[in-house]
């Protein structure tokens, strides 16, 4: 973080006109970049006025360090979708970024159901096969059985049963994996002790 906030500050003091700052959240694999890290990351948004975030979960080609082209090419559209809409005033909006949790809490009396809130109340949220794999409780008991999208921005979990966890963490390996991601693909952001 302060790391990060020197170069931020830098960059203003460098570059006064400066409008925007696109960060990807860096993708499990070499180098083991941990899931504190990509928190933090997540959290730039809300920390720094000018950065806008990308994910890199979902992405194709993910060699367990690096990208080949179909990965590279599919960050690069990502990108792109973002800088059109922020410097040209595309028309294209919806789906572009990633979806980014906002809440999850308990919703139902046994505990054994998680319900996750997503910051866009336009996401058009998807639940691939297997991305019950990718969530951990942390700080007590419990496991992810099952998940589904049941609104615009909102995905319930289902616990093997009643739980006593405290943190709900969503995080992606290295390679490609089922996930969440949005209508065009677009993985979400990864999260630690949510």
């Amino acid at each position: 973080y302060a790391n990060f906030t020197d170069l931020y500050n830098d960059w203003l003091a460098d570059y006064p006109a400066l409008e925007q700052v696109y960060v990807f959240q860096i993708h499990n694999g070499c180098g083991a970049p941990n899931a504190r890290l990509r928190e933090l990351q997540r959290r730039f948004e809300d920390l720094f006025p000018l950065v806008e975030l990308m994910s890199t979960t979902g992405a194709p080609a993910h060699d367990g360090c690096h990208y080949w082209y179909a990965g590279y090419r599919e960050l690069g559209d990502r990108i792109a979708r973002l800088l059109a809409r922020d410097c040209y005033g595309s028309p294209v909006t919806d789906d572009i970024e990633p979806p980014n949790i906002e809440r999850a809490y308990y919703s139902s009396p046994q505990k054994d159901e998680i319900t996750l809130i997503f910051r866009n109340p336009a996401d058009s949220l998807v639940w691939e096969p297997g991305a019950a794999a990718r969530f951990t409780l942390w700080g007590g008991s419990g496991s992810i059985q099952s998940g589904a999208v049941t609104g615009p921005n909102t995905i319930r979990l289902q616990l093997a049963g009643a739980s006593t966890a405290r943190f709900l963490n969503y995080d992606y390996p290295s390679g490609v994996a089922a996930g969440i991601s949005n209508l065009r693909g677009v993985g979400a952001l990864t999260f630690y002790r949510l």
